[in-house]
């Protein structure tokens, strides 16, 4: 029987992993972790006071976002591409709510079986600020207030974050 909280809990440690070995170039020795009980904290009181929202936590001082990972089926890239319901919209907005609660940036780490990974941000995300905008293959999207850039994972991650 498939497990898809295993599967949530494989692809957080894995985006974990990922973004850990860039962000150390900033901050080294700095973790970052799936959160405890990822889901489990219910309100925004709770998780403001523990300074935990998303699907990762991390030690670094200077990391500006909020990590939400999903790694689901049900999604298109061609309904994104044409402003199309898709999911995915339902999961920005989880992204900009614990964005909000954390005073942070949303990033939303999404991908399907045997595919990349993508990472998507709003538009004037500070990514923009250390260069990343220009040395990325960013597709634009928008779907009614939300105006976004999606990347490959991959690409974001070759791009040493410096300046920050």
């Amino acid at each position: 029987m498939f497990n898809s909280r295993a599967k949530g809990r494989r692809a957080e440690r894995e985006v974990g992993k990922l973004l850990q070995q860039w962000w150390q170039q900033v901050e080294p020795g700095c973790q970052f972790c799936s959160t405890p009980s990822s889901g489990g904290w219910a309100t925004p009181e709770l998780r403001g006071h523990f300074k935990v929202s998303g699907d990762l936590t991390t030690t670094a001082q200077r990391f500006p976002w909020t990590v939400e990972v999903k790694f689901r089926e049900g999604w298109s890239l061609e309904n994104l591409e044409r402003a199309k319901p898709s999911p995915v919209w339902g999961w920005w907005e989880q992204a900009l709510e614990q964005a909000h609660e954390q005073r942070a940036w949303p990033m939303l780490w999404l991908r399907h079986s045997r595919e990349p990974w993508r990472i998507m941000v709003a538009v004037d995300d500070p990514l923009q600020a250390c260069k990343l905008l220009s040395e990325v293959s960013w597709l634009r999207l928008q779907y009614g207030p939300h105006r976004v850039q999606l990347g490959l994972a991959d690409e974001v991650l070759r791009v040493l974050p410096s300046g920050w």
